[in-house]
């Protein structure tokens, strides 16, 4: 993703683009994982020449989450983690490794009370992955 790219999603979202929110954008496109707070600290700090506050992150990630463009992922494992495949898709969280997995899958069936409204919705699957698994035979 380049910088073109991150600042045409800022935009859309009508985030003022910055050097650091550049950053952190395309530092979280550019992994496949679901990074804790402090794991993205150390990544964007490790692809930029000038450092990245704690408190800048965290900023940032509140106002892409509420915007819409990335999604925090409740592990309920003590701490937050990111992505930005903001489509629906369940997640599958290792207890051993802690680990999260993209899984494929639908939104189960459920029926909303009259007069509620929906913000999101997340299908989080709590267990121990196959390597995990395999460790303990």
């Amino acid at each position: 993703m380049n910088q073109t790219d991150t600042i045409r999603i800022l935009q859309e979202a009508d985030i003022r683009p910055s050097y650091q929110r550049n950053l952190i954008l395309k530092v979280l496109r550019g992994t496949d994982r679901h990074p804790t707070a402090e794991e993205l600290l150390e990544m964007v700090n490790q692809a930029s020449e000038i450092a990245i506050s704690r408190a800048t992150l965290y900023n940032t990630l509140q106002l892409f989450v509420d915007k819409g463009i990335i999604v925090q992922v409740d592990s309920r494992l003590h701490e937050a983690h990111y992505e930005p495949n903001v489509t629906f898709h369940p997640h599958f969280i290792c207890s051993e490794c802690k680990r999260i997995f993209d899984i494929q899958g639908d939104l189960p069936i459920a029926s909303i009370p009259a007069g509620f409204k929906v913000h999101s919705h997340t299908l989080n699957i709590n267990g121990i992955c196959r390597e995990c698994s395999s460790k303990k035979v």
